[in-house]
């Protein structure tokens, strides 16, 4: 019989554990299975080799190398020489990108193997050693101390521990975790020998949820999420644990989840394809029009004494397709791509974007420019916004508020925190100023006798583990607010001395007394009732949010008070805790002990004493940095793993949620009240669609919910039309998800900033991902495209350096083509002159030194140091940034029809003042070789001045930049003289018998005067008749150039973001000036007040 219920037993057991599709053997013969050959995890997907292929498949499916190898095959088919003009340049500028980005790719890949060789404590037997974490097997027992981090998913066996999960999940409470409860009580000699057998479910991305059981022997016991904790994970106790690898490398939690990095584009790169197709389209027009025309020419007038060749159609096509090919030249590429990477240079070289944890990073430079067009940023909360830390600020004690002292800085404390910006600061906890508290409780009156009784309430009604180490006591919590609320009590004199479960002792300043805990109950959120006696009376002493207090306190008068000092206090953003007290009679407490110890009856007759105000500290310049993007018209939206409460709270301290706004919070929890929530919400904003000043709150699992296909649409509408937005409690893919539903509302970009493995997906979905710097390199820094050491530093490389990049990344673009534009359109005009036979006024040669030599560097220098403001005009008014579209259709078109026009005018002005055969110094009459140099003299010299011209900014580069291409050009035209085989070059002596001809410079003056008259003209009349916010910024830097370092007033903006200029030389930094001056009369909201200077 007892066998029969053994066996029933064994396959009850057997079934149950067939569920769990994993087991892991510990000290048995029997072999854990091995899942994952090494505990490794790449945070791009791809090793050294994959690098290559990734690249190179990048590169080969761009249109522009799919159009440059098509114009190098139409080469190889119709020119007889094989000269390789395209195919050359073509594959050192595709082998210069490999190479480029595999040491930047390679790179990153270094460290992570570098961060991979760390090594952890693993118990073997009776032997403990030291392993690389990359070597960590399943199954393997590894120790773990204070501080540690978990190298990959592990099950607690031995220990009971506080883990910090910020770095998971955005959360900056402490967890709690324990052993395997059959196994914490072994000591660890035993564990070292114990057979065990472990059987867990497959590896899945649920955060929240995992299932096992163990066997040792005849006992078992169920594993759940408590005896579980993630890789990445911080322990936080003193006591040493032993833990249990379960999944390791791409099994754990996070590997599981990880992505591979999305390769991004900038706005301008796609619009250059989008332009190149344009121009494709342009030159293969032109080539079907010129062979057509030409064929009719030669059907009509053609010569017969010219033996016409009978040749394909299409190879003629073909070839006038290649001769206009030169549009769009490889030198567009190559001069946009080193005024990136320099640009990128010149970022990472900014010493106002430095501390001592390091500075700015670029690591993808095609982005430089999708800087200036962002038009929402998404932050994570805690590390981004928030330095981790829960700060005791005011506190409200019987009515009477008790609050942090406000110092103005004088100008000579400005300057010595500016001089010892580097020092290490250290965070203190408490700022609450504690001498008038300390003063009306030595008064010994009523508000003392309050003070006492509320420190008191806040000791008692704490949990905390107190450890004495060197004389000191130190505290360990589960939450951070605790331990600021504990610091803050002992800085006023109240501290508590031993704490156990039974017993409490505190010293108040004067005396230690012990009280005895009668009973003890725990709530939601911290939310404690403690019944003490100390020896003589019996109180009650309470703490919580408002929120889970029992209507009855509320309701009493006496109560009314405190109650709205906490609501104000609650609108600050302060995270607040209300302390209640009242007496008991012994005679009380026995009948309530009798009645069944009910808590709702503890709570009766309460009074509450005080609010204790505690704010997640902000990082430095955080509120600043925000107010500045809303007022350059950026949204700034947090997107946190944090609870909904500490969400909201620093929200409103850090000003992304706007207190005068009506705010609407979406919580979701079953689909009948989802679908009334959408639907009210949905409808408000239909009838008020020109209003955006809403703010919504919304969490992770009311986001899964409307982003169900019935109501995407409506939430989609929701989030358009709110102007100030917070998603809390969201995971890792969440908000991943939140980034792309925003993309598809705005269809602008979006740039997201965090510093944690749950920000990955949100940093490598957004148009431009940024991590933020810690002392070591984590996920997020590995992951995005630019890595800066604090969240204000953002406002610089946005406000500046994106505003600059986009304007000169976006008129270098047109200028390329437009330079090329203006050279094919001439060869085009000549051969409609000439029956639309395939001349080149310009030899092809002549064409490549044109754009790598003749006009290149003029307009590189443009697109590295040109800027039309300077930034303490934006800095001034960041409404500026919102710059207007450089890379739109309507810019597109204007460039374009400059350049058509400019064309004929060189072209059409030459040919009327030479038609009447004008007469060179030799007594010849200029013929094809003079006509045709005239006009790519004329090219070379308008083009030239064109770049003058958009330029704001004149440097020593400029002109330098100027005289060179000058000179290199006279040189090479010089050197060309006197070797007439050079080259093939056809303008033999030509250029020493126009040097002669008065026609000459009479013709390289006069057209670029026309040009240019016009495009003065246009730009006089549209500053004096339609002047936008940039013409009347520049109006401003013009008329106070002259200010200088002495006048600065606004110091405090200056240190937030302007650091390194302080000790620069007067004459380096005027630039940077932001002293309040006549400027401030200039208003860019009522620009026709404005009388604009011309200059």
């Amino acid at each position: 019989m007892e066998k029969e219920i053994e066996m029933t037993k064994f396959e009850e057991e057997k079934e149950e554990v067939k569920r769990f599709t994993r087991s892991i053997y510990v000290n048995m013969e029997q072999s854990t299975k091995k899942h994952v050959k090494e505990n490794y995890t790449r945070s791009r997907g791809y090793g050294k080799i994959g690098i290559i292929k990734k690249i190179i498949i990048e590169e080969i499916t761009r249109i522009s190398f799919i159009y440059f190898l098509i114009i190098s095959i139409i080469e190889g088919i119709i020119t007889k020489e094989k000269e390789g003009t395209t195919i050359a340049p073509l594959i050192v500028l595709i082998g210069i990108t490999i190479i480029k980005e595999w040491i930047e790719e390679y790179g990153r890949i270094k460290e992570e193997e570098e961060e991979n060789k760390e090594k952890v404590t693993i118990i073997k037997g009776e032997r403990r050693k030291r392993k690389e974490i990359k070597d960590i097997k399943e199954g393997d027992m590894i120790e773990l101390e204070e501080n540690s981090i978990v190298p990959c998913d592990c099950i607690i066996l031995k220990g009971k521990t506080s883990i910090e999960t910020s770095e998971i999940n955005g959360r900056n409470e402490l967890e709690k975790k324990e052993g395997i409860k059959i196994i914490r009580e072994k000591t660890e000699e035993k564990i070292r020998k114990e057979e065990m057998s472990f059987y867990i479910e497959e590896p899945n991305e649920k955060e929240e949820e995992f299932e096992g059981k163990v066997y040792i022997g005849k006992e078992e016991e169920n594993i759940g999420i408590k005896n579980f904790i993630r890789k990445g994970s911080i322990i936080r106790s003193k006591e040493r644990i032993i833990v249990l690898a379960c999944y390791i490398g791409k099994e754990t939690k996070e590997g599981i989840q990880k992505e591979k990095r999305r390769k991004k584009r900038s706005y301008i790169d796609n619009m250059k394809e989008f332009y190149i197709m344009i121009m494709i389209i342009i030159f293969i027009i032109m080539g079907i029009i010129s062979s057509e025309l030409n064929k009719r020419w030669n059907e009509e007038k053609g010569g017969w004494y010219i033996n016409y060749k009978k040749e394909s159609k299409w190879k003629i096509i073909l070839e006038r397709i290649y001769e206009y090919s030169s549009i769009i030249p490889i030198s567009v590429i190559i001069t946009i791509e080193i005024a990136r990477n320099i640009q990128k240079r010149n970022i990472e070289r900014d010493e106002d974007m430095k501390n001592k944890k390091g500075k700015v990073k670029g690591k993808n430079a095609g982005l430089n420019e999708e800087l200036g067009r962002i038009s929402h940023i998404l932050t994570d909360k805690t590390g981004t916004l928030t330095n981790k830390y829960l700060v005791f600020t005011k506190c409200s004690i019987g009515g009477k508020i008790y609050g942090k002292e406000e110092k103005e800085e004088s100008f000579e404390e400005e300057e010595e925190i500016i001089e010892n910006k580097e020092e290490e600061e250290e965070i203190d906890i408490v700022e609450i100023e504690t001498k008038e508290i300390i003063e009306d409780y030595q008064k010994k009156g009523k508000q003392g006798k309050i003070i006492e009784e509320f420190f008191k309430g806040l000791l008692i009604c704490q949990r905390v583990e107190i450890k004495e180490e060197e004389e000191e006591i130190e505290y360990f919590s589960e939450t951070k607010e605790e331990l600021a609320i504990i610091a803050g009590s002992k800085k006023c004199g109240f501290e508590i001395i031993e704490s156990t479960e039974e017993s409490i002792s505190i010293n108040n300043r004067e005396k230690k007394i012990t009280y005895r805990i009668l009973k003890r109950y725990e709530g939601e959120e911290g939310k404690k009732i403690v019944i003490v006696y100390d020896g003589k009376e019996i109180k009650v002493y309470c703490k919580g949010r408002e929120k889970h207090m029992r209507e009855g306190i509320k309701m009493k008068a006496i109560n009314g008070k405190i109650l709205k000092e906490n609501e104000e206090f609650n609108e600050e953003g302060y995270l607040t805790m209300i302390i209640g007290m009242k007496k008991m009679k012994i005679e009380e407490y026995i009948e309530w002990v009798e009645k069944g110890e009910k808590e709702e009856e503890i709570e009766k007759d309460i009074i509450l004493i005080g609010i204790t105000c505690v704010e997640e500290k902000l990082e430095k310049g955080v509120k600043e940095s925000i107010k500045k993007f809303q007022e350059a018209g950026i949204k700034v939206w947090m997107v946190t793993g944090d609870k909904r409460e500490r969400a909201i709270n620093v929200g409103k301290s850090s000003g992304i949620i706007n207190k005068k706004k009506i705010t609407t919070n979406i919580k979701i929890r079953n689909e009948e009240e989802g679908e009334k929530q959408i639907e009210k919400e949905y409808q408000i904003r239909k009838k008020n669609k020109k209003e955006r000043g809403n703010n919504l709150i919304i969490d992770g699992k009311s986001i899964e919910y409307c982003l169900k296909e019935k109501n995407k649409k409506k939430i989609q509408k929701i989030i358009k039309y709110s102007e100030n937005a917070i998603f809390c409690e969201c995971t890792r893919k969440q908000k991943g998800k939140i980034v792309k539903i925003i993309q598809e509302i705005e269809k602008k970009s979006i740039l997201a900033i965090g510093d944690s493995i749950n920000d990955i997906d949100m940093i490598n979905k957004a148009n431009i991902g940024i991590g933020i710097i810690k002392d070591k390199e984590n996920e997020a820094t590995k992951i995005c495209d630019y890595s800066i050491p604090e969240f204000r530093f953002l406002v610089k490389l946005i406000l500046i350096h994106g505003r600059y990049c986009y304007r000169q990344i976006g008129i270098t673009l047109f200028y390329l083509l437009y330079k090329n534009i203006i050279l094919i359109m001439c060869e085009f005009i000549y051969n409609m002159f000439c029956g639309n036979s395939i001349i080149q006024i310009i030899p092809k040669s002549v064409k490549i030194e044109y754009n790598t030599l003749f006009t290149s560097l003029p307009i590189l220098i443009f697109s590295i140091f040109d800027r039309d403001i300077p930034p303490y005009i934006i800095f001034k008014y960041p409404k500026l940034y919102k710059n207007k579209d450089y890379i739109s259709p309507i810019s597109f078109c204007w460039w374009l029809f400059n350049a058509i026009l400019s064309s004929f005018t060189i072209f059409f002005i030459s040919y009327v003042v030479l038609y009447n055969d004008s007469l060179l110094i030799n007594g010849k009459v200029i013929n094809y070789d003079e006509f045709t140099f005239i006009i790519f003299i004329s090219i070379f010299i308008v083009v030239t001045l064109k770049v003058f011209f958009i330029t704001k900014r004149y440097t020593i580069l400029n002109f330098i930049a100027l005289f060179f291409s000058i000179i290199l050009f006279i040189t090479l035209l010089f050197i060309q003289q006197l070797f007439p085989s050079f080259d093939n070059w056809f303008w033999f002596n030509v250029f020493i018998q126009m040097l002669q001809t008065p026609v000459f410079y009479a013709l390289v003056l006069l057209i670029p005067l026309i040009l240019f008259s016009k495009d003065f003209l246009w730009r006089h009349l549209k500053r004096k008749f339609i002047p936008s916010s940039n013409h009347i910024a520049e109006e401003i830097a013009y008329k106070n150039i002259s200010k200088t370092y002495n006048t600065i007033k606004s110091i405090n903006e200056r240190n937030l973001f302007f650091q390194s200029s302080w000790h620069l030389p007067q004459n380096q930094h005027d630039y940077l000036d932001f002293s309040d001056s006549d400027s401030d009369s200039f208003d860019l909201d009522h620009q026709n007040e404005i009388e604009l200077t011309n200059y």
